[in-house]
């Protein structure tokens, strides 16, 4: 008898078993199709960049090629760097000598030099 009930115990436990081991597959089952879905969605959305990309660089190559005389138009973007460029460092030193200036009024003791502030101030270099 208690062999016959060992193997019934058993059978209980392996049904119990085979039952959680289904839900747990079921379980997987619907991770597995929400994780295939996202990447799916993931997937057509890297195709779709990839096409705009492919699209876009198609557009700046016809673009270009439509400049009949692209060199020039290099050649004067590179100018047009360089004078901003120079620009810039003209309004530094400009700012630089300003400052300079203005210390000097400023550490100025006992009416040693005077220097006019609005002058040092409102010349334009």
């Amino acid at each position: 008898m208690s062999v016959d009930q060992t193997i019934s115990e058993l059978s209980g436990t392996l049904a119990q078993l085979s039952s959680l081991v289904e839900h747990i597959n079921g379980q997987i089952n619907g991770i597995t199709s929400r994780i295939n879905l996202t990447l799916d969605n993931f997937d057509q959305a890297v195709a779709n960049i990839a096409k705009d990309a492919g699209s876009v660089t198609y557009q700046v190559g016809d673009s270009v090629s439509q400049v009949p005389s692209s060199w020039v138009f290099y050649m004067l973007f590179i100018t047009l760097i360089i004078v901003f460029i120079l620009l810039s460092i003209v309004l530094i030193l400009n700012l630089i000598t300003k400052v300079h200036a203005i210390v000097r009024i400023v550490s100025n003791k006992d009416g040693e030099q005077t220097v006019n502030i609005f002058h040092v101030i409102l010349t334009p270099y």
